[in-house]
């Protein structure tokens, strides 16, 4: 099994697939920035590293893979989902019971990946 640890926001022109012995069949990311306690700021700042491990998936993964990510919940939040429902077939909302019911982190489940 092969894995990657880098920094998401370094990413650039770097080529991940060199790094993988073939395509992956899950991408999975719990990915969260450091909280500055400013809701819309933390929450801008989530969605920009989300939409960093979304274009990660679409660059490694199979056709029908998964792709796992948290998120938080806010005003962007319709917007990135939409964007994870054209790369995949079925997309759902989940909240693990380990997360805090009061917490505002929720994960989505992408399975089905179109490819590219």
């Amino acid at each position: 099994m092969a894995s990657f640890i880098g920094d998401i926001t370094f990413l650039e022109g770097f080529d991940l697939l060199q790094e993988l012995p073939k395509k992956a069949d899950v991408v999975l990311s719990d990915i969260s920035p450091n909280i500055s306690g400013i809701w819309d700021l933390d929450h801008a700042r989530q969605i920009g590293l989300a939409e960093g491990a979304l274009k990660i998936a679409i660059t490694v993964l199979r056709r029908d893979g998964s792709f796992f990510i948290k998120v938080f919940h806010g005003d962007l939040l319709k917007d990135f989902m939409k964007k994870v429902e054209n790369y995949f077939k079925f997309v759902r909302i989940v909240k693990p019971k380990a997360s805090r019911k009061k917490s505002s982190e929720i994960y989505f489940l992408a399975l089905g990946f179109k490819g590219n």
